[in-house]
């Protein structure tokens, strides 16, 4: 089974990165010269992926503004709006009918949609009161 289709969480709002964050969402963050959500698409897309369904919450018109729908990126995106920021297990549903088209699409068993829904745990990501051994915060990352 070949995969075409992501449904990427970007509905953060960044609260302990709030310098940074104050007037632009966490995936806006620039890192390398392009936003972090930048880096995931183009890594998604360059994979195989084609269609995506972004989650936006806090100035998700910045991140609709930034990628449109998706044709600069030869991939199609779709959006929804996580209006209250209530964790990232409840936000899935806004991409039920998404993510059932696809399964429909490929006629998956009922197994293999649990394997594709079940979420992979995320590295753990260091911030300067958090930092790894090599004493790399956020700030250094960015600054």
């Amino acid at each position: 089974m070949k995969i075409e289709k992501a449904v990427v969480l970007a509905a953060g709002r960044g609260r302990r990165m709030r310098e940074l964050t104050a007037d632009l969402p966490k995936p806006m963050i620039e890192v390398r010269g392009k936003p972090v959500l930048q880096h995931i698409v183009e890594g998604l897309r360059d994979a195989g992926l084609r269609e995506f369904f972004l989650i936006v919450g806090y100035r998700g018109d910045a991140v609709q503004n930034f990628f449109g729908d998706g044709s600069r990126y030869k991939i199609a995106i779709q959006y929804a709006t996580q209006v209250v920021q209530d964790g990232t297990g409840r936000v899935l549903d806004l991409a039920r009918n998404f993510i059932d088209a696809a399964a429909r699409q490929e006629e998956m068993t009922s197994e293999q949609i649990a394997a594709a829904q079940k979420p992979e745990r995320a590295p753990k990501i260091e911030t300067e009161t958090s930092q790894s051994n090599t004493g790399w915060g956020w700030r250094q990352l960015l600054g």
